[in-house]
């Protein structure tokens, strides 16, 4: 995989391959020194929307449309599992945000986990991301239950995300092609939905690098992040530059999550 840093007078110009005649493109602006993932996750997003923007524009010389777009909140309703990286930057913004906002999104966390627990689904949740991600079958039955309750994202504020800057790798990889009615039915076995395929999985990359190397998956459900959160303060995390480490996760998420 060739990838290239150009400096700018403010940042870098990231460009990588991604394919046959294929190359995307992003500004970046790392902090110096030695960081560690979750202080470079902007710039992982940066390479994010690069890949969405390549996949919509790929889409459209097919002659496909993104029906996503500001207004339709429907896949707010899934279940997010995030990295354990964008868990302590997402945990790190509600405390940015003004008190008002704040306090929403900190009533909200709180009702979610108390409408999880009266479901009898929070333990199962907390378990099956920390200790059985590999079992899909177990991972999509989480899935669905939580579905089947339609909670709104916590984050969501009048059906518009109040940290969209910093939403999870997740939540930028959902992107269709078919009519936003058949989200509804996202969890039928006849579903209509046609999910935009990118050419890597960075959301998955992201949970499985420890920011030098591969290791394994550290998901974290979103509704449980808060809750989590001083647990994650308490891991040790790997530093290096940014450069090299954003070299390190590109080459991760190529070799492991190409799709």
């Amino acid at each position: 995989m060739d990838i290239r840093f150009t400096r700018l007078p403010v940042g870098y110009e990231l460009q990588a391959d991604i394919g046959p005649h294929r190359r995307i493109a992003c500004r970046i602006n790392p902090p110096a020194g030695r960081v560690g993932l979750v202080d470079i996750l902007p710039d992982v997003f940066a390479l994010a929307d690069a890949l969405a923007a390549d996949a919509i524009q790929a889409a459209r010389e097919r002659g496909q449309t993104v029906a996503c777009g500001k207004g339709c909140a429907l896949c707010c309703r899934q279940l997010v599992a995030l990295s354990d990286h964008e868990a302590l930057l997402a945990a790190h913004m509600v405390g940015l945000l003004n008190p008002d906002v704040q306090g929403r999104i900190r009533q909200a966390f709180a009702a979610t986990l108390a409408r999880l627990e009266d479901q009898k689904l929070l333990a199962e949740m907390l378990d099956s991301h920390a200790n059985a991600f590999a079992d899909a079958g177990r991972i999509i039955a989480v899935q669905r239950r939580y579905w089947e309750l339609q909670i709104a994202c916590p984050f969501l504020i009048d059906e518009a995300c109040a940290i969209y800057p910093y939403r999870p790798l997740l939540c930028r990889r959902y992107l269709v092609t078919s009519p936003r009615e058949h989200c509804h039915d996202s969890f039928t076995a006849d579903h209509r939905v046609k999910k935009l395929p990118l050419a890597y999985d960075l959301a998955s990359a992201a949970a499985s690098f420890d920011g030098l190397a591969a290791r394994p998956s550290r998901p974290v459900a979103l509704p449980t992040l808060l809750l989590v959160n001083g647990l994650l303060q308490g891991h040790t995390r790997p530093q290096t530059s940014a450069t090299a480490m954003l070299t390190a996760f590109l080459r991760h998420a190529a070799e492991h999550f190409a799709r």
